[in-house]
């Protein structure tokens, strides 16, 4: 498998923007922390493309929980609700998209099972790609997510009021994301989902 994981930074502070394209390496995180997010940004755009790997999702929690970290109007609150978002949405388009989990997989099995079987049978969706564009200001926070999938029948599931049974994975994470953010519409055939959670009052 070819890793691909791809960052740009877009940081705003009075009128000074900043761009970094960043690497993932060893010292990452490090770097991120160190350098780049000393500098009390009121601001801050992301720009990523990744592989279809739970060990992608994780280094993107990380990622994101960092900026959060770092601007002032983010509440331990509004952190919580934000990382929720991106959770559900990020596994969505993992599993669910490019890596075909079929929707009753788990109630037999987990995630990392699933992994198992397809590097067994079909390796090549790991190779698949998740685009996320990203921004969070003192107005909004935003997260647009693309997956190399086929598609879905979103409708149905946002017609639903009622939560889906706890063992009911399949469409979950859309009733969570409908329930948590202010705004989310779905393009492309379902393969993209933009989310809006508005902070200003």
């Amino acid at each position: 498998m070819k890793k691909e994981f791809k960052i740009q930074l877009i940081a705003k502070k009075e009128n000074t923007e900043i761009k970094e394209i960043l690497n993932l390496d060893e010292n990452f995180f490090n770097n991120l922390k160190n350098d780049f997010l000393q500098n009390n940004f009121e601001s801050i755009c992301c720009h990523i493309v990744q592989n279809s790997t739970r060990q992608h999702i994780e280094k993107v929690l990380m990622l994101f929980e960092l900026l959060l970290d770092t601007l002032p109007f983010v509440t331990p609150g509004l952190k919580t609700d934000i990382m929720l978002l991106i959770s559900e949405a990020l596994s969505n388009a993992v599993y669910h998209g490019n890596l075909k989990m079929p929707k009753d997989f788990r109630k037999e099995k987990s995630i990392l099972e699933y992994e198992k079987h397809v590097a067994k049978t079909t390796p090549h969706f790991f190779d698949k790609k998740v685009k996320i564009e990203s921004g969070i200001s003192p107005e909004k926070f935003y997260f647009y997510i693309t997956d190399s999938g086929d598609g879905f029948d979103y409708q149905k599931i946002l017609e639903k009021e009622e939560p889906p049974l706890p063992m009911e994975e399949f469409g979950r994470g859309i009733f969570i994301i409908k329930n948590s953010a202010d705004e989310i519409l779905f393009n492309n055939n379902g393969k993209t989902l933009k989310i809006i959670k508005y902070i200003g009052g």
